[in-house]
């Protein structure tokens, strides 16, 4: 179970806000500090959205 959730962590999709393919793993990260901007700093936090 733990090796299927790594697997998932690993696999790339296409952002365009990035205009490059990124790991499931670096959006969460990048997620985590906008967030972070959003609770020290105020500015507006604008989530990732999934699109198929």
């Amino acid at each position: 179970m733990l090796s299927r959730f790594s697997e998932e962590m690993e696999k790339t999709v296409y952002s365009k806000s990035l205009a490059r393919y990124v790991s499931n793993k670096h959006i969460i990260r990048l997620e985590l500090y906008k967030l972070e901007r959003y609770i020290l700093e105020g500015e507006p936090y604008k989530p990732y959205v999934a699109r198929r």
